[in-house]
Parts: structure tokens; C-alpha cells; sequence
């Protein structure tokens, strides 16, 4: 009898933590890791949203800048973390896909659960506003007059901006000479500057620049045309089936509790359908898009499947 009852309160010891989360989840501040430094894109989009979250979520949201080896730093940290839903993140596809293609890192695909996607920034193909490309069949007709004399530049070799640049050559049988820069602001800058023809960016990025009328976009990488610029086509409506988005994702490391993870979600699915949280988000040039966890999956799956052997031919 009593060794009956020694194994029931050891039951109880041992799962008491879980069961006691799961009916007051979240009882203390809620940490959310940015693979990015303070000021950086990622991180106002995450600081948007522990703001908008307060109506929701009792508890504070506290983001943690984890900057460091192309965003390797925080995704590692968020996939060691301990999954007791006090520790979650933003991923950042498709970097965090890419990475393990490109060198060997400290986390797995499958050291993540995904939670929800939150927003999605779009890329585009800019010119100067003086450029003489007015659309993006121009850019294509000089490609294929000059074989791999016109220069696009983008954030650096192996980012979505150069993969995104690749892909389009490729699908409108053109040759480019794609030339990575160490960041979007020098790809810009490069831009403006008139040392490339093009360049591949956020639209985000590109929206003050081409309000000032400073630059101008040829077309948006995304399945719809962008809220902010309805005129600009799309890739898919020239007939070029590329896109670039970078989604910004919750997720939490793999063992994260059910609870957890419907809790997460259904509140910050709350959050992202608030009025305040769309239109800071938007501000910023970057979306509010809806996904769940599978749908996600998938996202990335597809992402793996399109860029992975794109880097591998680059990297021979």
C-alpha cells in the first residue's frame, strides 16, 4: 500500500508542472527571441506585436535581441530553449531554411514547432526612377541583347533577394550578372547610386524611395499585387512564376505543450486581427499574413524544395 502510494505522489510530482501550466498558462512574462538586432525589420514587427498582444495575453511579451551569424544565433537559442511555453520565437524564412544548406549549424528544421505565421514582407525588382527599364519586359529585352551584362544587385550571396534574382533570370531565360552586397541597404544604396541596373528588395524597403520618386518597381514578387502599390503587376502576370516573401513566423522549440501552442494561437490570431496591429504592421511596408501550422509547413517545405537546389548549383 505504501509503495502504491509513493508511485502515485511521484505521478503527481512529476507531472504537476505541465498540469498546473496548462490551467493557468501564461503566470509570468513570456519571452520572444529575435534572431536580429534592435531596429532591424524583425524586430519592430516583434515589438508591434507584444504591444497589440497586452489586450490578450495577460502577460508581457519580452522580446530578446539574439543577433548574430546571419539570425544562427537566436534560431539555435529558441530551438535549445526549454519548452515550457515561456520561451518562443520569430523565425525567418526563407533564412532559417536556408542556412543548413549553405553551411553546417546548430539547430534542425525539426527542432521547431510552429505556432502561427504573423506577416509576410515582399520583394520586388527596383530600378532608378531615371532607369531605362519602365517595365519589367524592357529589363528582359536588354538581358537578352546582352547576355549577362545587366547587373542586379541584392543583400548578399545566398540571401532570398539573390535566390530571388536567380530564379527570375532563369524562368525568363535570361542571363544576369547578379551582384550580392553585405546588406539591403547597401544594394540600395548601390542602386540609387546607379552602379547596377536593378535590384531585388522588400517592398518595405522600397517605399519611401519610390514615394520621394527616387526608384521606381517594375514588378512584386507575391501571388497578388501589393496593397501599397496597386498598379505594379506581379511576376506571375508577365508570365514569370517567381515570388519572394520573407514571413515572419511564432514558433517554440519542439516539445512545446499542446496547450501551449492552441493558446499561443488562438490569442495572437487574435492579436494580427486587430485593427491597431494591421495598420503598424502596414505602416512598416509589411503585411499581416494569416497561417496556420501546417500551412506552414508546407510554406517551407516548398521553400526547401525551390531554393535548395538553386544554392547547391550556385555553390558548386
Amino acid at each position: 500500500m505504501a509503495k502504491c502510494i509513493l508511485i502515485l505522489i511521484s505521478s503527481i510530482l512529476l507531472f504537476q508542472p505541465y498540469g498546473q501550466a496548462a490551467s493557468d498558462y501564461p503566470n509570468k512574462p513570456i519571452e520572444l527571441i529575435v534572431a536580429y538586432a534592435a531596429g532591424g525589420g524583425t524586430d519592430v514587427g516583434a515589438r508591434i506585436l507584444a504591444k497589440v498582444a497586452k489586450k490578450y495575453i495577460p502577460q508581457p511579451l519580452v522580446i530578446i535581441n539574439k543577433p548574430g551569424a546571419g539570425g544562427e544565433v537566436g534560431f539555435t537559442a529558441l530551438a535549445q530553449a526549454k519548452p515550457d511555453g515561456y520561451t518562443i520565437g520569430f523565425i525567418n524564412p526563407p533564412t532559417i531554411v536556408m542556412l543548413p544548406f549553405q553551411r553546417k549549424v546548430a539547430y534542425k528544421m525539426s527542432d521547431f514547432r510552429y505556432i502561427i505565421n504573423i506577416m509576410e514582407d515582399i520583394g520586388c525588382l527596383t530600378v532608378r526612377n531615371e532607369s531605362q527599364y519602365k517595365t519589367v519586359e524592357d529589363l528582359i529585352r536588354d538581358a537578352k541583347k546582352r547576355p549577362g551584362e545587366v547587373t542586379i544587385g541584392n543583400a548578399g550571396t545566398g540571401t532570398d533577394a539573390h535566390m530571388t534574382a536567380l530564379d527570375f533570370a532563369k524562368k525568363a531565360q535570361i542571363s544576369i550578372n547578379p551582384v550580392p552586397f553585405k546588406g539591403a541597404s547597401d544594394a540600395r544604396t548601390a542602386l540609387l547610386g546607379g552602379h547596377v541596373d536593378a535590384a531585388v528588395m522588400k517592398v518595405g524597403e522600397a517605399k519611401p524611395y519610390v514615394l520621394s520618386k527616387q526608384m521606381r518597381i517594375l514588378a512584386v514578387a507575391s501571388n497578388n499585387r501589393v496593397k501599397d502599390f496597386p498598379e505594379i503587376p506581379t511576376f506571375r502576370e508577365k508570365g514569370i512564376d517567381t515570388a519572394m516573401t520573407t514571413t515572419r513566423a511564432v514558433a517554440g522549440p519542439a516539445a512545446v505543450p499542446d496547450f501551449v501552442v492552441k493558446y499561443l494561437h488562438d490569442n495572437l490570431k487574435k492579436t494580427m486581427e486587430d485593427p491597431e496591429f494591421i495598420d503598424l504592421t502596414e505602416k512598416t511596408g509589411v503585411y499581416v499574413k494569416y497561417m496556420t501550422a501546417q500551412e506552414y509547413e508546407k510554406y517551407l517545405k516548398n521553400i526547401e524544395e525551390t531554393y535548395g537546389p538553386m544554392w547547391k548549383e550556385i555553390s558548386k
